[in-house]
């Protein structure tokens, strides 16, 4: 009763602004969809104190820009680990 287990998943949207100016190329913004996947695990003590720790990946899909003389290509993902102690009242 005191070990629990999680999993989480989800999608996500970010807006990717690109900053770049130039005389010979200009690029555009680009909005992404990307999933999240994760899981955790929650320790609970006899007295309310807990202690969770998550680890999660989040991928988005890959972006391309091109102009004249330039072609650029990302692929982003974010992997986060999470630690929280807490009290449950």
């Amino acid at each position: 009763d005191y070990i629990g287990v999680y999993a989480k998943g989800g999608l996500t949207h970010m807006t990717v602004k690109t900053l770049e100016t130039g005389i010979n190329s200009s690029y555009d913004d680009k909005d992404v969809w990307g999933g999240k996947v994760g899981a955790g695990v929650k320790f609970v003590s006899p007295w309310g104190i807990f202690v969770k720790v998550e680890q999660t990946l989040t991928r988005y899909r890959a972006m391309e820009w091109n102009s004249d003389q330039n072609r650029i290509k990302a692929q982003n993902r974010i992997e986060s680990t999470r630690i929280a102690l807490g009290y449950n009242f």
